[in-house]
């Protein structure tokens, strides 16, 4: 259940999923063709959540450079002309999956995979990829 206290951008979400884990929903535009913002479930770097064990993890926080690369993702030509002809792409080590979320915007990817090692992690991704399937693109016909 997400608490909608407002504030500096973000909202306060309340336990989520098996892990228990609360954190930030915060939105991220990405400046593809066309515009999409991606919404996330994250840990703030610097306040930590009295109820959560996942957002401990360095992984669950959104850092600068991700934030930095969304330009450089979304307006790559050569990330673009493999998307476009039906490449794979594969994130390995993702955290709140920000960056894979928004090569998967591109439109052309036969699959797109988001991943990390620790459980608490991939259930945030799978919870992170609920919020912003309705913003991807479907997947080209086989």
């Amino acid at each position: 259940e997400e608490v909608e206290e407002e504030g500096q951008g973000h909202r306060l979400a309340g336990p989520v999923g098996k892990y228990g884990s609360s954190g930030l929903i915060s939105s991220f535009p990405v400046p593809c063709d066309p515009p999409a913002t991606l919404v996330l479930r994250h840990r703030h770097r610097e306040v930590e959540p009295p109820d959560s064990s996942l957002l401990r993890s360095m992984g669950a926080a959104i850092w600068p450079a991700s934030v930095a690369s969304l330009a450089l993702i979304a307006q790559d030509p050569a990330l673009r002309e493999i998307a476009a002809k039906g490449g794979s792409m594969l994130e390995l080590g993702s955290g709140h999956g920000l960056s894979g979320l928004a090569c998967a915007l591109l439109p052309g990817w036969r699959r797109a995979v988001i991943s990390d090692k620790s459980n608490p992690i991939v259930e945030l991704i799978g919870d992170n990829i609920s919020r912003n399937l309705p913003s991807l693109p479907p997947p080209p016909p086989r």
